[in-house]
């Protein structure tokens, strides 16, 4: 019995504060209409994410030293 009287408690409270957040938005209604604005207002729209920094280049970047000039000669000790 004690839960069931916690639970209505709890219902009594939230419905309590239910009924005063509804009066607050009543007046602040009332207050706006009486002013001539409108209820809601659009938030602004969000700026666009900036662009992606750009991608390294995949392409293959030539030796400064030629890959020939560092090849060594074969067999270069024997001599016919």
């Amino acid at each position: 019995m004690q839960v069931e009287r916690q639970i209505d408690q709890m219902v009594r409270f939230i419905r309590q504060e239910a009924e005063e957040k509804a009066a607050e938005i009543a007046v602040a209604a009332e207050e706006v209409s009486e002013r001539g604005e409108t209820a809601l207002k659009a938030p602004p729209a969000p700026s666009p994410p900036p662009p992606p920094p750009p991608r390294p280049s995949k392409k293959k970047k030539k030796p400064l030293i030629p890959l020939s000039f560092l090849s060594l000669p074969r067999n270069s000790t024997s001599r016919s």
